[in-house]
């Protein structure tokens, strides 16, 4: 097996976009959204993942978690590897996915790195905690932003039709790097039958970009649209289990 880097679970979104914010963040970009269409599955669900290099080798494991509380739902991704965990939570509301908070654990060969994010009156505040220093900033986030952390979720919830597009501004606050607002778009491009552990899956395949930069997830086509396959750019996310089927 390939040995993982120190900062594999940190730089593998539980958070999508942790890889390459730096390079496309911008100092005012226009609100963009909303972009929900539909809530496709149902009060709960856990899915399982392999996380695989460029070079075919599993350096890790996902789970990704959703539980209803009320009006809120709480979307949870766990990251695990031999030298670290990453742990992500996020509340948001249950109709419009509006964020509302955020806490992320990340333990590794560095320590503990605690991040809180509440998000109120259009302003996210973050509170991070470390075995080193104590900070806290905020950041203002334009209506209809989503937040990163969410981003997994959110994506199931667009239109699937081929061709169709969706565009947001996505708030990165629980990241290494210093708060930032990013435009993301969406683009629905094919439907494709692949095959990964769990099985073989009708899909629909989302292309993600931001600043020419591209994802790729593949959402199951029908039912409640589960993430079957995810690219990052550096590692790939393949379905392992899913409860309910």
């Amino acid at each position: 097996m390939a040995q993982p880097h120190k900062y594999l679970l940190a730089l593998l979104i539980a958070t999508a976009f942790s890889v390459i914010a730096c390079s496309s963040s911008k100092e005012d970009p226009q609100p963009r959204g909303p972009i929900v269409t539909q809530i496709p599955w149902s009060s709960q669900e856990e899915a399982s993942y392999s996380l695989i290099d460029d070079d075919g080798a599993e350096v890790g494991q996902g789970v990704l978690t959703i539980q209803r509380e009320g009006e809120r739902f709480q979307l949870s991704q766990r990251y695990t590897s031999p030298t670290n965990t990453d742990e992500t939570t996020a509340i948001v509301n249950a109709t419009t996915f509006a964020p509302i908070e955020i806490e992320r654990t990340i333990d590794g060969e560095r320590g503990e790195l605690h991040t809180v994010v509440n998000y109120l009156g259009g302003i996210a505040e973050i509170v991070r905690t470390s075995d080193e220093d104590n900070s806290s900033e905020q950041i203002n986030v334009p209506e209809n932003a989503y937040d990163n952390a969410s981003a997994l979720f959110l994506w199931r919830t667009i239109q699937f039709s081929q061709g169709a597009r969706s565009a947001y501004t996505n708030a990165l606050t629980a990241e290494l790097q210093r708060p930032s607002l990013i435009d993301v778009s969406l683009r629905v491009t094919a439907r494709e039958e692949i095959t990964v552990p769990a099985g073989t899956f009708d899909t629909w395949r989302v292309e993600v970009t931001l600043s020419g930069q591209r994802q790729y997830a593949w959402y199951g086509a029908e039912g409640t649209r589960p993430l079957i396959k995810y690219d990052n750019g550096q590692y790939v996310f393949l379905l392992q289990t899913l409860t309910p089927p």
